[in-house]
């Protein structure tokens, strides 16, 4: 009995775990905080498209910002959904959410948070905060309602400054001294004192470029979310890693002069679990899949004329990015010739060569004017290529700059020997319970070969018994080998086919 257990508890252990429950807290605010700030023209945009872009990976979504007009007519879904984006909404956004974990963890899942914000932040009393409609959220506060809280396992925490002062700076501060306050921030006050949390945050001095209306949003949101539709996903395994981020930011910004706007851009992965995904990529979506052969400078733009993902492919890798089902798409180039239509997405689009480019034909608006084009673009955005190999530079350098300070900030993770140890282990069990049930087979033949000669009745039933005792255990032990040894060559091929894709 004690094998069967053994057994079965090794099944057990493989599985599959509950899977997560993941919740998004998206907030956009474009007024700003007195005369002295220019109110933002984008961040409720920029709030509405990460909802959309966050919706299909999590299970309940609050959105907080106040459309205008325009932006209403562009996103009816985000208009409907919207909440007030002041402290009370706040409060009772983030109690939904916690009410939902608690349902969540008492089914054994794990709980993600997802808290984005775009809007304009300053220091006031000495402590940063950002904007609230009619009011602010200070860094005290967003520390004890969500960093600090235990209703999540992982949270996810990613801040567009746009307009240059989230959270550290004041007023009259050089870019020199704001970067320097931005760092002390993160590095020294905040994260560090929570290694379940990590972020993707991103400020800027007083450079001329935060939102560029070619984007309808800001420069940095509109990077990061072309990251997470997959395409920083350099080794295609379905994930956008932290590192993975890290490294498309850094290659799209790599070319943008300082001066002109390039956001100073923060990331770390939740320090308890370095490998961490930032998204895991919905696979039941559809995808455009760029061929390993493609390579340049390529933006996907959606049947609102909005630009849905920009990237700079480099050749040899396979890119795919993950759409939304009931939007038509384009594949452009960084000139605005049209390489290929999506009317109507589902399953995996690939993309044949050669290509051959065409005027942009546009799109039917339904009478939305968007802005006009703008001189203003960023230079030298996207300007540089990203893939495997423009990340193998990136983390060599991270490492040799980390080697010459005496720190360790980048963790490779360490190949586990757990799966071949336990399908080993497997097949072991499995052998000496195929063993145990030859030897009862064997002993129920014997058995019954006794019964077949023997003429007492009291003897007759006594065998009998023994019989099917022996029988019973041989076919339980025959079934538990089965299981043992399948479970054992299902763990190594996994190992195997694991091995190889490294």
């Amino acid at each position: 009995m004690s094998l069967a257990f053994t057994v079965a508890a090794l099944v057990a252990a493989q599985a599959p775990a509950p899977p997560a429950f993941r919740a998004a807290l998206v907030v956009g605010v474009n007024e700003a905080f007195d005369d002295s700030q220019a109110a933002l023209r984008y961040a409720d945009d920029d709030a509405a498209r990460y909802a959309e872009l966050l919706g299909p990976q999590v299970e309940h979504l609050e959105l907080l910002t106040v459309l205008d007009p325009e932006s209403q007519e562009l996103f009816p879904q985000a208009a409907k959904q919207a909440r007030l984006p002041d402290a009370a909404g706040l409060d009772q956004a983030l109690e939904r959410l916690k009410a939902l974990a608690d349902g969540a963890r008492a089914l054994g899942r794990r709980t993600e948070l997802y808290f984005v914000y775009v809007g304009h932040g300053r220091v006031r009393g000495g402590e940063g905060e950002v904007r609230l409609l009619g009011g602010a959220l200070s860094r005290s506060r967003l520390t004890t309602a969500v960093l600090e809280d235990r209703h999540f396992d992982r949270k996810h925490l990613m801040v567009d400054a746009c307009s240059a002062y989230l959270l550290v700076n004041a007023r009259g501060e050089s870019d020199e001294e704001v970067d320097a306050a931005f760092e002390r921030f993160l590095e020294g006050q905040t994260l560090d004192r929570f290694p379940d949390v990590g972020a993707v945050l991103a400020t800027s001095g007083a450079g001329p470029t935060h939102e560029w209306s070619r984007y309808q949003g800001g420069v940095f949101s509109h990077e990061l979310r072309s990251a997470l539709t997959g395409a920083a996903d350099a080794d295609d395994d379905g994930k956008v890693a932290y590192g993975e981020v890290e490294a498309f930011l850094a290659s799209a910004n790599l070319q943008v002069p300082a001066l002109k706007g390039r956001p100073k851009v923060f990331v770390r992965a939740p320090r308890i679990e370095q490998a961490a995904a930032l998204v895991e990529l919905d696979q039941d979506l559809p995808a455009l899949e760029l061929p390993a052969e493609l390579a340049g400078h390529y933006v996907l733009e959606d049947a609102r004329g909005l630009r849905y993902a920009e990237l700079h492919k480099e050749a040899g890798f396979v890119m795919a990015l993950r759409l939304q089902p009931e939007r038509a798409y384009a594949l452009l180039t960084s000139d605005g010739d049209e390489l290929l239509r999506i009317p109507a997405p589902s399953g995996v689009t690939k993309l044949r060569l050669p290509l051959e480019p065409v005027p942009a034909r546009g799109w039917d608006r339904g009478g939305v004017a968007l802005p006009g084009e703008v001189k203003d673009a960023p230079p030298g955005a996207f300007d540089a290529p990203y893939g495997p190999r423009f990340m193998a530079g990136f983390w060599a350098r991270l490492r040799a700059e980390s080697a010459a300070q005496g720190e360790l900030t980048v963790v490779t993770p360490q190949r586990s020997y757990a799966r071949p140890v336990l399908g080993y282990v497997a097949l072991g069990v499995g052998g000496v319970a195929a063993g145990l049930a030859a030897w009862q087979a064997s002993v129920a033949s014997s058995r019954y070969d006794a019964y077949l000669v023997t003429y007492s009745a009291s003897e007759k039933r006594q065998l009998e018994g023994e019989v099917k005792d022996a029988r019973l255990r041989a076919g339980s032990l025959g079934a538990a080998a089965g299981v043992a040894v399948a479970t054992g060559v299902s763990l190594l091929l996994w190992e195997w086919l694991s091995s190889t894709e490294q």
